[in-house]
């Protein structure tokens, strides 16, 4: 694989690890201002409350398979590293 390929695939990761990144902050965000919408409905209706505290967990469950994926993006990247210096290296 040449020089081009690496740098093609590593401008790849990097702009998935960057939209990984992005999109993690917009959930946690979001996660955020639901809990605080959760803690004054829940002052109102308790009862109903429920089915929104099990959607805002599943997005907190999503957004931690959000931070795995931009771990695995930046392992990928390194071993992206690895190989172009390996192609560098005579």
């Amino acid at each position: 694989m040449g020089y081009v390929a690496y740098v093609s695939l590593a401008l790849a990761l990097s702009a998935q690890g960057g939209a990984a990144i992005w999109w993690a902050g917009i959930i946690n965000t979001r996660v955020a201002m639901l809990e605080r919408q959760l803690d004054d409905l829940a002052m109102i209706r308790p009862e109903q409350i429920r089915d929104v505290a099990e959607a805002v967990r599943a997005i907190a469950v999503i957004e931690e398979r959000m931070i795995r994926l931009d771990e695995n993006i930046a392992r990928i990247g390194a071993a992206v590293g690895r190989l172009e210096q390996q192609d560098r290296t005579p």
